[in-house]
């Protein structure tokens, strides 16, 4: 006897789907959002997620939405690719919302790496690329570059009292790294 359900997502009925909640992978995607706010607030992933927050869309279901390998993917990806109907390549897509979870199409955009980070940059968030002493981890001063490179002084006697390595001031001499100073 064929069992007639309701989607969850959609609210179509539908029949033969073994064990099933949703009509198509389409709605089994959508439902695992928190949509609860409108078009225009953060749909946030319910299900599971990274340690970085963002949503992890199953490799079964992207196969099944997406076509191709059975391999996980981030859910704004996924997200972007099934509203857009464009898959972003090595792209990468960004929210402009900053909500890690959130995945509502308009929210999201496509950045190159470097514009992604130059948005975190303009957002204040800690980035381990950022330019001198925007970097969290660095150690120097723009002052410090300047009279590393006005200096006579051998590296490791610069080095020893500034308390970093011969390394970092000779590669800030030769402006490998603080490029940025004049």
């Amino acid at each position: 006897m064929v069992q007639v359900k309701i989607c969850r997502e959609c609210g179509t009925n539908y029949t033969n789907r073994y064990n099933s909640r949703y009509c198509s992978p389409l709605c089994a995607f959508w439902y695992q959002f928190d949509r609860s706010g409108g078009t225009d607030a953060c749909w946030t992933w319910r299900d599971n997620k990274t340690n970085d927050g963002y949503g992890n869309v199953a490799g079964w279901l992207v196969s099944r939405l997406l076509g191709g390998p059975s391999r996980r993917q981030l859910a704004h990806r996924v997200a972007y690719q099934l509203h857009y109907g464009q898959h972003p390549g090595e792209l990468k897509v960004t929210h402009r919302c900053d909500v890690p979870a959130c995945a509502n199409p308009r929210h999201l955009v496509l950045r190159t790496q470097r514009g992604n980070m130059m948005d975190g940059l303009e957002r204040g968030r800690p980035i381990i690329c950022a330019p001198g002493e925007k970097n969290f981890a660095a150690r120097l001063t723009e002052a410090d570059i300047r009279l590393i490179r006005a200096s006579a002084m051998r590296s490791g006697d610069l080095a020893s009292r500034l308390g970093v390595s011969r390394a970092t001031i000779d590669a800030a001499r030769r402006r490998i790294t603080w490029r940025h100073v004049e």
